[in-house]
């Protein structure tokens, strides 16, 4: 694993809409860079559409789908 480099982010609802996704892909981007780091993993659920089109923007690939998602509330 030491090739790889995960990042999570979420962004705050009051603060969406001002292009702080793409500016934190570009952060976690940039230090998997500095990192030496060969692949870049996002974990996003099936359903976030936002989620998935930001990453596909910036040019990442869907890798797999879980086929199970457990939702605790």
């Amino acid at each position: 694993m030491g090739d790889v480099w995960g990042c999570t982010m979420h962004v705050d609802p009051a603060y969406r809409d001002r292009g702080l996704k793409e500016q934190l892909v570009l952060l976690c981007s940039s230090g998997a860079e500095k990192a030496a780091r060969k692949r870049l993993i996002w974990q996003v659920h099936a359903k976030n559409e936002s989620a998935l089109n930001l990453y596909r923007k910036f040019g990442f690939l869907e890798n797999y789908m879980f086929r199970h998602i457990l939702d605790i509330i």
